[in-house]
C-alpha cells in the first residue's frame, strides 16, 4: 500500500486528508529528511573543526616567528649599539 503513496506529491499525500497511508508516507519522507539533514551538520562540524585546528596552529606558527623576529631585531640593535666599543 505505501508504494503506491511514495509516487505521489506532498501536495497529493496532503489532500489524502486521515488516510493512515498517507500519513505514514510523510512520516517516512519527513525522517529521510531529517536523517540528510543530520548528516550534513556533522559533516559541517567536522570539517568547521579540523579547520579551527589549523587555524590554531598557524597562529601559534605566526606568533611564534614574531617572536624569533623580535629577537633577530634585538640581537641587530645589541651589535651596533654595543659592539662598536
Amino acid at each position: 500500500m505505501s508504494n503506491r503513496y511514495s509516487e505521489r506529491s506532498e501536495e497529493q499525500l496532503i489532500d489524502s486528508g486521515a488516510d493512515p497511508a498517507a500519513a505514514m508516507e510523510m512520516t517516512r519522507r519527513l525522517k529521510l529528511a531529517i536523517e540528510s539533514q543530520t548528516r550534513a551538520i556533522e559533516d559541517f562540524n567536522t570539517k568547521a573543526g579540523r579547520q579551527t585546528t589549523s587555524l590554531l596552529r598557524l597562529t601559534w606558527a605566526i606568533a611564534i616567528l614574531t617572536l624569533i623576529m623580535a629577537g633577530g631585531l634585538g640581537w641587530q640593535i645589541y651589535l651596533a649599539l654595543g659592539a662598536s666599543e
